[in-house]
């Protein structure tokens, strides 16, 4: 509650800008001003008054301050000052957000559409996301965005136009993890412009809930994109999709078994790098980047053995190494069949830093490399091993290259019974994560 404005004289005591104790920038309001200006819950003068810059303390901040406080004081002295505008002597950041919350109040209505604010999340939030990700979402959510409804206000029009959004280029639904992946962006971004006041705090978020929703009636389809040459000879999988012992060893053997453009007696490192990950149950970029200073004798726990160290990964999309998508550090230990396989890779004189997974004609693997030698390329007569497997009845159904992850995961919970714990700690994931992704079911179970 704030009393009638009166002048002061500036003589009498000057506005400051000082730091809380979380180095947020404040105003400090001498007595004077305080009492002129502001009344206690009691109805009283207040001797002492705070007024929020609205940024945290860094030397461009503190200028900042510096020059609005001038202005505080003049209209404070000139009694044109007026409490419940404060506001406008905030950081210039907070006086357009404020501006922006006055205007929805006004209007009683939202004045971002569906585009406009979570491009202005995006903006916000690039300087925390690696350029992989930022890549990722720009190139992948902002035009879906630009192309639904812009209404926030109609939810439910919004979420319709992005469940039925159609890929541009193929003129087909996009994928259904796309989509999800849009919901919750969104979802996201609406909770940012809220606590930001770009939305009113009286806008009740349901994009989450459709997210869910989605989720739930998309269950057991494959969320990645396949080649078209592979698609007549996908089943639907219900539930998460992983392979079978049989059909992990079925894989394996038919990469090392593939003729291959490789001289005389070249090893294939594409079949190395498949057993393995179906081994390891690392993601893929994360095996793109070790090199043999990552093969280690003992763990963190200072346990005696072989271990693998995955501490970074490389991104196929940027040309970057960057940390693991959780930035996790983990050591999982190599089974005598990974020790024989890294035997099998090390050349002579091996470089600590040197990759330990190379393809034979480019410095690093990449992510399409691999999809095309397991699925085939899209426009391409040529199948991929697995994609062939599946035309030749040996597999009864596709999966994409990360069911190498799942498969890890599965095989560890039902086959060796290791436990959750363990397993999430191995694949750089919490429990929660890894039942709701990575553990398929065991089918060949009984409840006796």
């Amino acid at each position: 509650m704030s009393k009638k404005s009166k002048v002061v004289t500036s003589s009498v005591g000057q506005v400051k800008v000082v730091t809380d104790k979380h180095d947020n920038v404040q105003f400090q309001i001498p007595t004077c001003f305080a009492q002129a200006y502001y009344l206690d819950t009691k109805g009283n003068p207040k001797r002492q008054h705070y007024i929020s810059f609205g940024a945290k303390s860094t030397p461009y901040n503190l200028s900042l301050a510096e020059s609005q406080k001038i202005h505080l004081q003049a209209a404070m002295s000139s009694g044109t000052f007026v409490a419940e505008d404060e506001s406008k002597y905030k950081h210039p950041d907070k006086q357009l957000r404020s501006n922006f919350s006055n205007q929805i109040t006004r209007a009683k209505s939202y004045i971002f559409g569906t585009a406009e604010l979570l491009n202005t999340y995006l903006d916000y939030r690039k300087p925390q996301l690696a350029p992989a990700t930022y890549k990722k979402y720009v190139t992948t959510f902002k035009p879906i965005a630009a192309a639904v409804c812009q209404d926030l206000q109609d939810q439910l029009s919004v979420r319709n136009s992005i469940v039925n959004y159609l890929n541009i280029e193929t003129g087909k639904l996009a994928g259904a993890s796309t989509r999800i992946g849009t919901l919750e962006l969104l979802s996201t971004a609406c909770n940012w412009g809220i606590r930001e006041e770009y939305l009113p705090e009286t806008y009740k978020n349901k994009f989450s809930d459709y997210a869910i929703e989605m989720k739930h009636a998309n269950k057991g389809l494959i969320h990645k994109p396949i080649p078209l040459n592979v698609s007549p000879y996908v089943n639907p999988v219900q539930g998460i999709r992983a392979w079978t012992l049989e059909e992990r060893d079925i894989i394996i053997k038919a990469f090392h078994d593939r003729r291959t453009v490789y001289p005389y007696n070249q090893l294939d490192p594409i079949a190395y790098l498949v057993e393995f990950l179906f081994l390891v149950g690392c993601r893929h970029g994360e095996a793109f980047a070790l090199n043999w200073r990552d093969v280690l004798s003992m763990d963190d726990t200072g346990r005696l053995g072989n271990f693998i160290s995955i501490t970074k990964a490389w991104d196929s999309h940027t040309n970057v190494m960057k940390g693991t998508k959780t930035g996790k550090h983990r050591t999982v230990p190599l089974s005598p069949r990974c020790m024989e396989i890294l035997d099998i890779l090390r050349p002579p004189g091996a470089e600590m830093n040197s990759l330990i997974f190379k393809p034979w004609k480019a410095s690093t693997f990449r992510s399409a490399g691999l999809n095309g030698v397991w699925g085939g390329s899209q426009g391409k007569n040529g199948m991929g091993v697995v994609s062939k497997l599946v035309k030749e009845g040996i597999l009864k159904r596709y999966m994409e290259p990360y069911s190498t992850r799942r498969t890890f995961v599965s095989t560890c919970i039902n086959v060796y019974g290791i436990s959750i714990p363990t397993v999430a700690k191995w694949i750089g994931d919490d429990p929660k994560t890894l039942l709701g992704h990575y553990a398929a079911p065991d089918n060949t179970a009984t409840p006796w």
